[in-house]
């Protein structure tokens, strides 16, 4: 009997604190480009669909900030997609478009692989470039009552643009640098329960096993 009751503590230990880190780990929601690879020509342009994918996860908004190289490309429209019922652009800084998305419903959410918006770039010179979602400027937001930014910046993808005859090298645009991403942030009221007890049960519970072994 002793035994069985220490064998449950053990797994009562390894569900509280180890499984939960597995689960939050396993999601991850990102932003990708549907093309990774355009050619054009000079004054010609192209549409780059911009997608939320939330992992299973369900989100109430998403904040993309996408950078590209202003001296090469130019910005000519953003149009709206249909994964968000609400959605706001702003283009105003060369080398930058920032879209947002979101619900109208606090009480509802979104989940899966969604269309956030269209952006159509117009080429101005013979070069090569490539853009990128700034990690550090955007968020996609967990329906929680903490609206945890679960974003996986090393799940996104990039998108390379060859204008004319391209250049002789491939130029990138400068945005705030992107902070290397190991783990999800942590997620909300369970893992702040997890920080304030886990010391107290850990050891309520390993005195408990001592105390049926020495019985």
């Amino acid at each position: 009997m002793k035994k069985i009751l220490f064998v449950f503590l053990i797994f009562f230990l390894l569900a509280f604190f180890v499984y939960p880190k597995f689960i939050n780990t396993a999601l991850a929601a990102t932003f990708k480009f549907d093309k990774t690879s355009v050619n054009i020509g000079v004054n010609e342009t192209f549409q780059l669909e911009v997608s939320v994918d939330s992992a299973e996860e369900e989100i109430r908004s998403v904040d993309a900030y996408i950078s590209y190289d202003g001296s090469l490309l130019e910005v000519i429209s953003v149009s709206d997609g249909d994964f968000f019922p609400t959605i706001i652009h702003d283009t105003s800084t060369s080398g930058q478009v920032y879209i947002a998305a979101m619900v109208d419903d606090p009480a509802t959410s979104k989940k899966g692989l969604g269309k956030i918006a269209t952006i159509t770039f117009k080429g101005k010179t013979n070069a090569t470039t490539t853009i990128t979602f700034n990690c550090q400027s955007s968020k996609i937001i967990k329906a929680d009552t903490n609206a945890t930014n679960i974003i996986d910046c090393s799940a996104f993808n990039t998108s390379t643009v060859t204008i004319g005859t391209g250049g002789a090298g491939q130029t990138s645009p400068t945005p705030t640098p992107t902070p290397s991403i190991t783990s999800l942030p942590k997620s909300g009221i369970f893992d702040n329960v997890q920080k304030a007890l886990k010391p107290g049960i850990i050891l309520i519970i390993l005195g408990g096993a001592l105390r049926l072994l020495l019985l």
